[in-house]
């Protein structure tokens, strides 16, 4: 299986780096992922080559700002398509990773047929790193535990290339209609009866740029980071498909 990891940048060099530090503290080895970075033109467009370019084996400048649907898109049709990738972890540069995430990242891609299984489900969509801030369930004790929900979040995915061809770029590449990316993934998987997205009841994946745009700081960071310490131990959390639940109210 030829993997990818497909990260979409803009602008923020710090946020980047710390992107960058935590897929180096993962616990699974992420040597046979081909690592690809599209950055999007911006103020600080150099200095996001310059941190992307001892990273990657691919890295995608552009002459002119192409914006967030094109820029988001390009790293994941990038890997599909150009470079024949059977299956792509996308990320962006504000995203910050517990250690165990790409545990979670295999898990999916060992029990795909279980999820597919779950009564009720047809098929599975996509494979969410991050939970839906909705989930406030008792679940949250239970960091193994998967939930199927009709809902998308968009904080690290994980698709494979049928799910890519199928339910992913219809939506993501249709750059003119309305709404943001992710709502028209959502809205495309929602159309098809029995699909579900796999989500944890505990993220994977802390974001560290929503509350200061594009100037994080060291202290705001900490302060963004109080919560994701909790789950940054380096033990490994099993997942099993006893915990699998199917939220139909999403």
């Amino acid at each position: 299986m030829k993997k990818a990891i497909a990260i979409a940048a803009y602008n923020r060099p710090e946020c980047f780096n710390w992107l960058i530090e935590s897929l180096g503290q993962q616990i699974l080895p992420l040597d046979g992922y081909l690592k690809i970075v599209s950055i999007d033109r911006g103020k600080r467009h150099g200095e996001m080559v310059r941190a992307a370019t001892p990273y990657a084996q691919i890295v995608m400048t552009r002459r002119k700002h192409l914006g967030l649907d094109k820029n988001t898109f390009a790293p994941v049709r990038e890997a599909f398509e150009i470079q024949g990738a059977d299956l792509v972890v996308y990320l962006e540069e504000d995203f910050v990773l517990s250690p165990d995430a790409f545990n979670l990242v295999k898990w999916y891609i060992d029990n795909l047929e279980a999820l597919r299984k779950v009564k009720g489900v047809q098929d599975v969509a996509v494979g969410c790193l991050c939970r839906l801030p909705r989930c406030h369930l008792k679940t949250m004790n239970e960091p193994g535990t998967i939930w199927l929900t009709r809902a998308l979040q968009s904080g690290g995915l994980v698709i494979n290339r049928l799910q890519y061809y199928r339910y992913v770029k219809p939506a993501w590449s249709h750059f003119r209609s309305p709404g943001t990316w992710s709502k028209r993934i959502a809205n495309r998987i929602r159309t098809f009866p029995g699909v579900y997205n796999a989500i944890p009841s505990l993220s994977r994946v802390s974001n560290t740029g929503r509350e200061s745009g594009y100037s994080v700081t060291g202290k705001v960071f900490d302060r963004l980071m109080k919560g994701h310490v909790k789950r940054t131990g380096r033990e490994i959390i099993p997942f099993h498909c006893d915990g699998i639940s199917v939220r139909r109210d999403l």
